[in-house]
Formats: structure tokens, sequence, C-alpha cells
């Protein structure tokens, strides 16, 4: 076997046995956290929007929950005032209350787990390729190889 051919193999043998070891320990890297804290998903209504060329200090949105109307902050931007939106709202509402958008909380990403990790992979595997090409002997000039 070619020297070269046995670096790459070890290149890719690292990258998976490194990315399946991140899969395995490391949840939240790939979008889920277990450890996340508990959030409701309510329909809320805007009411102060703000645009996202100067979003400012976010949006004023209101939501009832256990009977109770809430205001809070909306960590996010580009919505018109009364315009219905689906956040999550964390189980601590005490103090100011900032929420997310219920499609870009914390945990709602399955879907693009196997996604993440394949990337990762690759990325292993690029940078490994690189790493093997970058200290490889340089190549004889063999140009002129028949003239002597």
């Amino acid at each position: 076997m070619r020297p070269d051919t046995v670096r790459l193999g070890i290149v890719v043998l690292l990258s998976v046995v490194w990315s399946l070891a991140l899969w395995l320990l490391a949840a939240g890297l790939f979008g889920l956290d277990e450890d996340a804290p508990a959030a409701t998903q309510v329909t809320a209504t805007v009411m102060k929007g703000s645009g996202c060329a100067d979003a400012g200090d976010g949006e004023l949105i209101t939501f009832k929950q256990d009977g109770k109307e809430h205001h809070a902050k909306l960590d996010g931007c580009g919505h018109r005032e009364g315009e219905p939106v689906d956040v999550s709202v964390p189980s601590n509402t005490s103090g100011e209350l900032v929420v997310h958008a219920a499609a870009a909380a914390m945990g709602d990403s399955d879907g693009r787990r196997p996604l993440a990790f394949i990337l990762l992979m690759l990325s292993g595997f690029a940078g490994g390729g690189f790493a093997v090409l970058w200290f490889r002997p340089p190549a004889q000039l063999t140009l002129f190889a028949g003239a002597k």
C-alpha cells in the first residue's frame, strides 16, 4: 500500500470515530439538548413590531398562559402589530420575560441532527485531506526527465 493511501485511511477512520463520539456524548452539539429548560408553545399577539433593519430591543408581545395575560419581549424581528406568532415560553415566567419563536427554540431540530452529523464528518474528511496534502513531500519535477 502507498503511504498516502494509509494516511488518508487513518484520516477517514479518525473522522468517523471522532464524529461518532461527539454524536453519542454531546447531544446538545447537534441541536438536541435534553437538559434544556422546559418550554411551552403558545400563540402570542405582537403588540409592537420592529423591522429587521433596526430591530433595537426586539418586539413586544402579549399571550395568555394559565389564565393570566403576560407581556414579553420577542427575540426576533419583522412582525406587524396584531400579527399572531407561535412562541416558546420558558416554564419560569417571573422577572423580565424574553421568548423565542417556537420554530427556532432549542430542541426543535430533530430532523437536522443527522445532517449536522454528516457535515461534521465531511469537515473532518476535508481537514484531514488538507493535512495529508500539506505535509506530503514535494513531488519530483519530471518535466525534463528524458533530456540529459
